[in-house]
């Protein structure tokens, strides 16, 4: 299998909560895990099975984060948990999910090859459920650049109005990561686009 290399990448360490700090055996549960993963050696079978045996506050949480984010540099995408009580699973959901939870395991932003990445609970694996955003399917990504592309190039303007209502055409998109961003441009066109007579009477 060759020498364990114990230098843990980037991807993990800048990827997980900053707060938290890793322990030398969890660096080595991490080197491990990928030495297993990149390596080959009698008897390997993939999936690949592996098991953690540690104890309780040790912090196994963190290690499957980092598993998570080393993974979904593999390619890997979508990840089951299986526990055995209702507390457990609302705290876990807590930790991956929740940034303004105390042990909220990731950094506050996490990027792949420069590229902003969120982690969202989904109710199934189908497709067509999974959520749509910055992890968007590379097939898919060319409908983010173009909504980018038109926030750049194109102001807000009236599209149609009468003298009840107004349509306004505002260059922006919305998902959970820019959704200060969405407001603020939306507030922007509402005070830049002019009024109508109408209205201002």
């Amino acid at each position: 299998m060759g020498l364990l290399n114990k230098e843990i990448p980037s991807t993990i360490t800048q990827n997980l909560n900053p707060a938290f700090e890793l322990h030398d055996y969890q660096k080595d549960a991490f080197a491990r895990f990928i030495h297993c993963l990149n390596g080959t050696f009698p008897g390997k079978e993939n999936p690949l099975h592996l098991l953690f045996n540690m104890a309780t506050g040790s912090g196994k949480t963190l290690i499957m984060a980092g598993l998570i984010l080393c993974l979904y540099e593999k390619g890997y995408r979508n990840f089951l948990f299986f526990v055995d009580s209702t507390n457990i699973i609302e705290k876990t959901k807590d930790n991956f999910l929740n940034r303004r939870a105390a042990k909220y395991l990731f950094n506050e932003n996490i990027y792949f090859e420069g590229k902003r990445v969120s982690v969202t609970q989904v109710d199934n694996f189908d497709k067509n459920s999974l959520p749509k955003g910055e992890h968007l399917a590379d097939g898919d990504r060319w409908k983010e650049e173009f909504l980018q592309k038109i926030c750049a190039e194109y102001q807000s303007k009236v599209l149609t109005e009468d003298r009840k209502y107004r349509i306004i055409g505002v260059p922006s998109f919305y998902n959970e990561d820019r959704e200060n961003q969405f407001r603020e441009d939306l507030d922007n066109a509402l005070r830049t686009v002019p009024q109508t007579q109408e209205q201002d009477s």
